[in-house]
C-alpha cells in the first residue's frame, strides 16, 4: 500500500513538472533580454511562481516572467503616433525595441509576427485612435502573440496610441500535449 501510495505521488510530481515545463516559450531570460538590456534597466522581483523582471526606457515597459531561468511570459508596450499623424516621424527606437523583443522571445516565427504586427496595427489605428481599445492574437509553434492597442494620450499636440505585445505560451497547444 505505502509502495503504492509513493508510486502514485512520484507520477502526480512528474506530470506537474512536465505541465510546468510545457507552460513556458522555450527561451533563456539571457536570449529573451539580448540586445534590450542596453535600453531597459531591469529591476529583479522575486515571487512564489518565479521571478518577475520589470523595465523602462522612455515611453517602453519591459516585463519577463521568468522560472528557472525560462520565460514563462513577456511584455512589452511602446507608443505610436496616431493615423492622422501619420506624417510625424515614428519613433525609430520604439519600433527598433519591437522588432528586437519578437525576434528574442519568438525566435521561429518573428519575421511572420512582425508582418502580422504591422498589418494588424495600420488596421486597428483608426478605432483606436477613436478610443475604442482593439485587440488581437496569432497562435503558433505553441506561443499565442497578443496585440492589444490602446488610446494612449496626447504629446506635443499629437495623439498618441498605446502598443501592448504579450507572448505567452498557446494554453490550447498545451492543453493538447497532456
Amino acid at each position: 500500500m505505502r509502495g503504492a501510495l509513493v508510486v502514485l505521488t512520484l507520477a502526480a510530481l512528474a506530470a506537474r513538472s512536465a505541465a510546468a515545463a510545457e507552460s513556458d516559450l522555450g527561451v533563456r531570460y539571457a536570449d529573451a533580454i539580448a540586445s534590450l538590456d542596453g535600453a531597459f534597466a531591469m529591476r529583479r522581483e522575486v515571487r512564489a511562481d518565479g521571478i518577475v523582471y520589470r523595465g523602462t526606457a522612455g515611453d517602453a515597459s519591459l516585463i519577463l516572467h521568468v522560472h528557472a531561468d525560462i520565460v514563462r511570459e513577456a511584455q512589452l508596450t511602446t507608443e505610436l503616433p496616431a493615423p492622422e499623424a501619420a506624417s510625424v516621424a515614428i519613433d525609430v527606437r520604439d519600433l527598433a525595441l519591437r522588432g528586437r523583443f519578437v525576434t528574442n522571445v519568438l525566435p521561429s516565427w518573428h519575421q511572420a509576427a512582425l508582418g502580422w504586427i504591422d498589418a494588424n496595427v495600420r488596421e486597428l489605428s483608426p478605432a483606436a485612435a477613436a478610443g475604442r481599445t482593439q485587440s488581437r492574437s496569432i497562435r503558433r509553434d505553441g506561443a499565442e502573440l497578443r496585440l492589444d492597442l490602446a488610446p494612449g494620450g496626447a504629446m506635443e499636440g499629437r495623439q498618441i496610441l498605446r502598443l501592448m505585445l504579450t507572448v505567452r505560451p498557446d494554453a490550447a497547444a498545451t492543453a493538447q500535449r497532456r
